[in-house]
């Protein structure tokens, strides 16, 4: 096999890279060797070391570990001589008891068209994980919609400056982990030294102690370089600890960062009354404002292939991705909790499926239910002309009344409960058959 023109490698049944043939240590760079050995779980989430993250490069999709077959698209790491595009064939190899691992043949290719669409994205995610991960640690951030692009600018603006911050969105939109990324994103764990803080639940007491320990466990341990407070809930922090807040703030002889959430922007419930004036100021030197997941549904498939791999990552079980039937209702659902309850919905679904694959059945009753009462309100109502129908009934009664009484005007009139020169006047109005004379 070793000298096979293509990269060829294989994994065992217990998911870990058994094999590589030259051409694949070509592809795969200095760290090829060791590789081998190394677990490949089918994601692309994650915030891993390298290697890690490039043994579940080339992890085949789960249903090839069942006996299946696939073809599917791999991007890797350019090395020297290689394009880093191809097209991956799968094929099962089966041990002693029937389990299953799998032999690898990759082809150069020149463009993405392999693999479905869930192939496609998982392909997609490893790009965007190689281009942003080390400075965007949270899945949350993941998409190419204009929204989300300007969120990523904000956050790479905030992480090269120790200003303040306050992320502000509806719940469900991912604040806490926003606020956790512009903390990490330049230096990863390096960072130094994260405080997070309810504000609901602090009083101007509690905020004093708080701060004031972390500010010392910092000072004694040599650590106060880098340090981040964070903020939850900024807009729900009491008056008095607002106050108290500010003047601490002022006191501190440390570069403190302060990383606020918030449901609204500080400086419009300022403006309202709502909040300290000089504190909303002092907290909002950049203001970054994260969109309704309803604002970027061209996110939805990626954010929900993200989300399958985090459980991939978590869990021995490996899913592939969405069905498109199911990818398709999930756009059609308007996502009141946002990137949380799409979180909850895949978790849910996941959990349903007996397959590789989430499809609509799998998913929570509310989205289904939500997709057929969509469907229906889509249905235009037929307007009912009034007179018109009116007309006809009176029509069809007229008929059947001189049907009865054999043509005769008279009796059908009285039949009708109306005089014979009203009939006479409705029978003139319409092609109804000539009756007979009294």
């Amino acid at each position: 096999m070793n000298d096979h023109a293509y990269p060829v490698y294989a994994i065992d049944q217990n998911q870990q890279l058994a094999y590589i043939n030259d051409a694949c240590r070509a592809a795969l760079g200095e760290e090829a060797d060791e590789l081998l050995g190394m677990k490949c779980r089918y994601h692309a989430a994650g915030q891993l070391p390298p290697r890690d993250q490039l043994a579940a490069d080339l992890a085949p999709p789960p249903d090839v570990f069942a006996g299946g077959r696939a073809e599917v698209p791999l991007t890797l790491p350019a090395g020297e001589g290689q394009s880093g595009q191809y097209s991956v064939q799968f094929s099962p190899l089966q041990y002693e008891g029937g389990a299953f691992g799998a032999l690898a043949i990759c082809y150069p290719r020149a463009g993405a068209g392999e693999g479905s669409q869930a192939d496609r994205r998982h392909d997609q995610l490893r790009i965007w994980r190689r281009s942003w991960r080390q400075r965007f640690s949270t899945s949350r951030l993941v998409g190419e919609s204009a929204a989300i692009r300007r969120v990523r600018r904000q956050i790479a603006l905030s992480s090269t400056s120790r200003l303040p911050v306050v992320i502000f969105g509806p719940v469900g939109s991912g604040r806490e982990h926003t606020a956790r990324t512009v903390c990490y994103a330049r230096h990863g764990e390096g960072s130094g030294p994260v405080i997070s803080i309810r504000s609901e639940l602090m009083d101007a007491e509690m905020i004093q102690s708080t701060v004031r320990s972390f500010v010392r466990r910092c000072e004694e341990a040599d650590d106060a370089s880098n340090a981040s407070l964070i903020l939850l809930d900024a807009d729900q922090l009491p008056g008095d600890a607002q106050s108290e807040l500010f003047h601490l703030l002022r006191l501190i002889d440390m570069d403190l960062r302060i990383v606020s959430t918030a449901r609204h922007s500080l400086l419009e419930r300022a403006e309202h009354g709502k909040f300290r004036e000089d504190l909303a100021y002092q907290l909002s030197t950049i203001e970054i404002s994260l969109p309704p997941l309803c604002d970027r549904p061209e996110d939805i498939p990626l954010l929900s292939q993200a989300l399958i791999e985090q459980l991939n990552l978590e869990g021995a079980r490996q899913l592939r991705g969405l069905t498109e039937a199911a990818a398709d209702a999930l756009l059609d659902y308007d996502w009141p909790g946002n990137i949380d309850e799409l979180a909850a919905v895949i978790a849910e679904a996941a959990a349903a499926t007996s397959s590789v694959w989430i499809d609509a059945d799998q998913l929570p009753k509310k989205i289904r239910h939500a997709l057929e009462a969509k469907r229906f309100a889509a249905k235009p109502a037929e307007p009912i002309e009034l007179d018109a129908f009116l007309a006809q009934v009176e029509e069809e009664l007229i008929r059947r009344a001189l049907e009865q009484t054999k043509g005769n005007k008279s009796k059908a009139a009285e039949l009708l409960g109306v005089s014979r020169a009203r009939l006479h006047r409705r029978l003139e109005s319409t092609d109804s058959a000539e009756p007979t004379d009294d």
